[in-house]
């Protein structure tokens, strides 16, 4: 059982991974937007803890923005389309005057103190009103932002911790917990974000870590 073997070894954490700065900030450039403070901040190699620190206080739309590209490069480090991808969704999302760094700040007030399901759930009742919202942004990394932002907050015990539910993730339900049906990653399959989050609260309790750490778990062997 990997949850053995992880114990056994120490619960060692995800491992930092190494990003190239120039290539987003060059992704940027491209798409005419301002180059991100975070950019800057975040170390050489990007892990779990140094994106956390970037959802600790977001107080506004552009610690909102910062947070969101801190996430992305977390969690494309090692793909070189995550530059273009993190422009793509910034530029689509600022263009014809919607403001995405508000929308984010909203997204993460409602992580931070409804909990990471009534986030989702906001989420997904705008895209129903309007298809384009969050264009080029989907649960994959939505639920990204969504868990660093719930995992920023949980050392105040306002909410628990909401996991990151992916492809990698949604391929592994399917392949070993059948019972939970299938996972949908599109922002208004909100009942499918609920049976996982469900799932990985029951899951942890049983082994007494968090939902986080049984996500970290079933990324152990890829």
């Amino acid at each position: 059982m990997r949850f053995d073997e992880w114990n056994a070894q120490g619960r060692p954490q995800q491992e930092a991974f190494a990003w190239r700065r120039s290539k987003w900030r060059e992704a940027l450039a491209n798409r005419g937007l301002p180059e991100r403070p975070v950019l800057e901040a975040l170390p050489d190699e990007v892990d779990r803890k140094s994106v956390v620190e970037h959802f600790q206080v977001i107080e506004t739309p552009d610690a909102a923005l910062d947070a969101f590209m801190a996430s992305y490069v977390w969690g494309y480090a090692h793909a070189n389309n995550g530059p273009f991808r993190a422009a793509r969704a910034v530029a689509s999302n600022t263009e014809n005057g919607r403001d995405f760094g508000s929308e984010l700040l909203q997204l993460a007030r409602i992580a931070q103190t409804d909990g990471g399901l009534a986030a989702y759930n906001w989420a997904g009742a705008a895209r129903k009103q309007d298809p384009s919202f969050f264009r080029y942004w989907g649960p994959a990394f939505g639920t990204k932002f969504i868990s660093f932002a719930t995992i920023a907050a949980s050392g105040q015990g306002s909410v628990a911790i909401t996991p990151i539910m992916d492809a990698v993730v949604a391929r592994w339900f399917t392949a070993n917990a059948q019972d939970v049906q299938r996972l949908n990653l599109y922002w208004t399959a909100t009942a499918s974000y609920q049976r996982y989050v469900d799932a990985m609260a029951e899951w942890s309790g049983v082994l007494e870590i968090t939902p986080d750490e049984v996500e970290q778990l079933i990324f152990r062997r890829r």
